[in-house]
């Protein structure tokens, strides 16, 4: 598909876009992440003044509390330029039963997951990430495509 092509049908899937620049795992990693999965959760957070390296830390030991519950772990990405957000934060699942599937973690696993990522109980995850923030958007969908047919 040429350039021109994809330009094409992706405006007629949005309604507005920025160019954007991040921080965040290389190119070949998030490829290998999203490898073979099909359903994905993307975090879009604006952090409170002066909490953006705060709410960079967060977000990676809610990526060690996921792993430590035996979900995958988060890509983590800090803005640069081009977009309201500061951090996006990317799960991907291969398929809805992984995902509900992770939603099912013992409360017993996920307290001790959550002590050893560095928060005081299960419980204080959501709250740690929201007391850094100003807004917060997400969206939970599968992945779309865009194949030449």
């Amino acid at each position: 598909m040429t350039n021109a092509a994809f330009q094409e049908r992706l405006y007629q899937f949005i309604a507005w876009h920025e160019d954007v620049f991040v921080w965040g795992p290389a190119l070949a990693e998030l490829r290998s992440y999203v490898q073979g999965k099909t359903v994905a959760h993307l975090e879009m957070m604006q952090a409170m003044a002066g909490q953006h390296d705060a709410l960079t830390r967060q977000r990676h030991m809610e990526s060690a509390f996921n792993v430590n519950r035996g979900r995958p772990r988060m890509l983590v990405f800090t803005h640069q330029e081009g977009a309201a957000w500061d951090v996006i934060t990317l799960d991907a699942w291969n398929d809805w039963r992984q995902y509900g599937e992770a939603q099912m973690v013992a409360p017993d696993v996920s307290e001790a997951a959550a002590k050893k990522a560095g928060f005081a109980n299960a419980d204080a995850v959501g709250v740690a990430m929201r007391s850094l923030i100003n807004t917060h958007h997400d969206t939970l969908g599968s992945f779309v495509s865009f194949v030449q047919r």
